[in-house]
């Protein structure tokens, strides 16, 4: 089975996961504005790849898991990538229980909605969901872009 379009959308965006991780953490010239433009055009294709898929009426069971799996999974690689920024200088762009504790709540949610899905319950994104989401990635660009210290 060929995935539509914004299944294969989801599909790239966890391809970039580890080009971004590269560029974030190997020190080469340029490699944090790379870095960076990979995780915004990877969290810019979260938002294409729903919109798509609801005004084309493309919504598939694959796409409920790959969405929702390729946000946490940027999101987790973008936290271990700040946590790692601090180890590398000594004082931290991110501390690693701050990263414990989104990736907890990340996963905790995944947790809920897939005991929902068991009961054939559907969780739908709420607003209050999509403005968190773009928050987070906002904030997550940010602290990405933000130059190292390295002692």
């Amino acid at each position: 089975m060929r995935p539509n379009l914004p299944n294969s959308i989801s599909i790239f965006r966890i391809v970039m996961i580890p080009i971004f991780m590269v560029f974030a953490l190997v020190e080469v010239p340029g490699g944090d504005i790379v870095a960076l433009c990979v995780f915004v055009l990877a969290s810019l294709s979260d938002f294409v790849d729903g919109f798509l898929a609801r005004r084309w009426h493309q919504t598939t069971v694959m796409g409920a898991f790959l969405d929702p799996l390729a946000d946490k999974l940027l999101v987790i690689a973008a936290l271990l990538c700040l946590v790692q920024f601090g180890e590398d200088s000594g004082r931290g762009h991110l501390s690693a229980w701050i990263a414990m504790v989104i990736i907890a709540r990340e996963l905790a949610v995944s947790g809920l909605r897939m005991v929902a899905a068991v009961e054939n319950v559907v969780i739908a994104a709420s607003k209050w969901g999509k403005v968190k989401t773009f928050a987070q990635m906002f904030t997550l660009a940010a602290l990405i872009i933000t130059p190292r210290r390295v002692n």
